[in-house]
């Protein structure tokens, strides 16, 4: 039984992960401890969870510079790969609009943006959330002088909301390494030449 019960696990670790607990019963997997833990924890469960990606690189400017260009909400979503429009609402809203390119598909969506710490001139946080679509995430960035030089690191989050949660992650976490690794280009690009 408990064999049969292991395969069982292993044969649902390589699907995608949608609603797997409801897939094995709790009275089949009361033997394998290990098989609930990794329910749990495993990479697959994704309810709730944000889909995070980071990068970093060093600029040629002084971190005053630097902060002048990434305190800008403007600048930051114009770095996102697929941006199409940049509405400012206060000092602290705006809306940004996105062509997500998905697998076999591509989507608009728009997040309202708003920012949650501008600590200068070293960090900024700026929460994101789904207008057009059950989404939300963050933007995050980090300054740190080094000589005449300064270190940007980047963190991008995204989760996906509601019913659909599960499947809306599992299609952004093919993204996000992407759009991440873009976006961290796009900035870097745009500091170095002063141009965007």
């Amino acid at each position: 039984m408990g064999r049969r019960c292991d395969t069982w696990a292993l044969r649902v670790r390589k699907h995608d992960g949608v609603n797997l607990r409801k897939r094995i019963p709790r009275t089949r997997l009361n033997d394998r401890p290990s098989a609930h833990l990794w329910l749990h924890r495993g990479k697959a469960h994704t309810w709730g969870k944000e889909l995070s990606e980071s990068g970093s690189f060093e600029v040629e400017k002084r971190i005053e510079q630097a902060w002048s260009f990434l305190s800008e909400p403007r600048n930051l979503a114009r770095c996102l790969p697929g941006f199409l429009s940049f509405e400012q609402k206060s000092e602290t809203h705006s809306i940004w609009k996105i062509k997500i390119e998905l697998p076999s598909v591509s989507r608009v969506i728009q997040f309202a943006a708003h920012i949650d710490k501008m600590e200068f001139p070293a960090h900024a946080l700026i929460i994101l959330e789904g207008i057009s679509d059950k989404a939300s995430g963050f933007v995050e960035v980090n300054l740190k002088p080094i000589d005449s030089k300064t270190q940007v690191s980047f963190v991008l989050s995204l989760k996906g909301e509601g019913v659909m949660a599960p499947l809306v992650n599992a299609l952004i976490s093919k993204v996000v390494p992407k759009v991440t690794k873009e976006f961290v280009e796009n900035v870097k690009n745009a500091l170095s030449t002063g141009e965007l």
